[in-house]
């Protein structure tokens, strides 16, 4: 997710195509005479900006790093496409957050600019896509304000995933809903997470449109119309820009036939629903007649009266809230590669789980192979790790290395406080 080029006084251009994200520097902006190493990132990491119910994440932040002694002679343009639905462009407004040195997720802002279409720095507002001019090289994000009649809301998108495998028992069928935030590239970084814990998508990304209105989206799952689980995502989560995924356990040992079709459900409260029809595809019939969606208790084996009655539940699976099965740990993993990115933070990271510099290194050139910088060699490494270690002792030993690292915030974040 990284871009990468040496660029001098005749300016250049960055591009993240699978983003959609690009900056231009124009000719003369460098008055260097030697081209500079100029790098470009998108960020997706959403960090803290406040609680400012009156505007709204619509976008992707980016990063250029440069050399600390380089000053531009003029202005830079960043476009970044955005989710927002808007009636009249030039009359919705945008507000920029900014702050120095290399981003991470618990970065401070240094700076709440209210942008207008002059000036520096300025934004402008299409369909789709804004640009945003800036007068030097730091991190920055962009909410829009929501106190618009022009500005309606944003498009977001859900997309469901099942296991590769489907259990043949059919007593604990995980399907895993996502939604988050409609930009070019999301879709795909969703995949490769889901890919990398053994799950496949079963439906077409679809579009769920959220009003600005404070209303919680539901998510309800069907079968031949009835209702066999749900769950609520809070609006606060939405207008922030945080990406959500609710996972619900079906029994579908009701169910004989090898293609069965579950029905999700996906809209704000009182609002028109997106129905997405996933279908299960088993690779044997099956003869047990029980239709239930089982909690986390039921599958651990709880004996209370209510387990024995037809009952539903989702779980939230967050990073924040991950459950103790395999491939959850796997997930815990994948957050950690993903968010540790930088050169210096994966050799703290390597050094803690006992990597020597040039296995380090190794992985850290997996990561460089494509186009734009991945996140697999470094998640090469932490697997490679886990195979020494237990079942029993994985995740304290994790949480150890994580604040041995420097990463006390992840590890907070992934296992807790306590």
């Amino acid at each position: 997710m990284e871009c990468c080029k040496r660029i001098g006084v005749e300016g250049g251009k960055l591009q993240l195509d699978s983003f959609g994200i690009e900056l231009v520097i124009p000719p003369g902006a460098i008055g260097s005479e030697a081209p500079q190493d100029i790098s470009l990132r998108v960020l997706t990491d959403i960090p803290n900006l406040g609680n400012n119910k009156e505007e709204m994440s619509v976008c992707f932040g980016v990063q250029c790093l440069a050399p600390d002694y380089l000053v531009l002679k003029l202005p830079v343009t960043y476009t970044i496409p955005h989710c927002a639905v808007i009636t009249r462009y030039s009359s919705v407004e945008a507000v920029l957050y900014t702050g120095e040195g290399e981003y991470s997720p618990d970065a401070e802002v240094k700076e709440q600019i209210p942008l207008t279409q002059s000036g520096i720095p300025n934004c402008n507002i299409e369909k789709d896509i804004l640009t945003l001019q800036m007068n030097h090289f730091s991190w920055a994000f962009i909410r829009f304000k929501l106190k618009n009649a022009f500005f309606k809301g944003k498009h977001m998108h859900c997309l469901p995933f099942a296991e590769k495998q489907l259990p043949e028992e059919r007593t604990s069928v995980l399907l895993r809903a996502h939604l988050y935030d409609g930009m070019k590239g999301s879709k795909e970084l969703v995949s490769q997470e889901e890919d990398i814990v053994g799950f496949v998508r079963i439906h077409p990304v679809a579009e769920v449109l959220i009003n600005k209105a404070e209303v919680d989206v539901m998510m309800s799952c069907f079968i031949d119309g009835d209702s066999i689980g749900d769950a609520t995502i809070k609006y606060d989560e939405l207008w922030r820009g945080h990406h959500r995924m609710k996972s619900f356990v079906l029994d579908l040992t009701s169910q004989p036939d090898e293609r069965i079709i579950v029905t999700l459900q996906v809209g704000q409260t009182g609002q028109s629903l997106e129905e997405l029809r996933c279908i299960f595809k088993f690779t044997t019939p099956c003869r047990s007649t029980s239709l239930r969606t089982l909690c986390p208790e039921q599958l651990q084996g709880s004996s209370s009266s209510q387990t024995q009655q037809t009952s539903h539940q989702s779980t939230d699976e967050t990073p924040e809230n991950i459950s103790g099965r395999k491939e959850d740990f796997d997930e815990k993993l994948a957050t950690v590669a993903r968010k540790i990115g930088r050169r210096d933070e994966i050799d703290n990271l390597g050094k803690a789980l006992g990597f020597d510099p040039e296995d380090i290194q190794r992985y850290v050139d997996t990561n460089m192979k494509t186009s734009e910088v991945s996140f697999m060699g470094t998640l090469s490494m932490l697997r490679k790790w886990r195979k020494k270690q237990t079942k029993a002792t994985e995740c304290e030993a994790l949480k150890r290395a994580l604040k041995e690292a420097g990463q006390i915030r992840l590890a907070d974040e992934l296992f807790g406080t306590s």
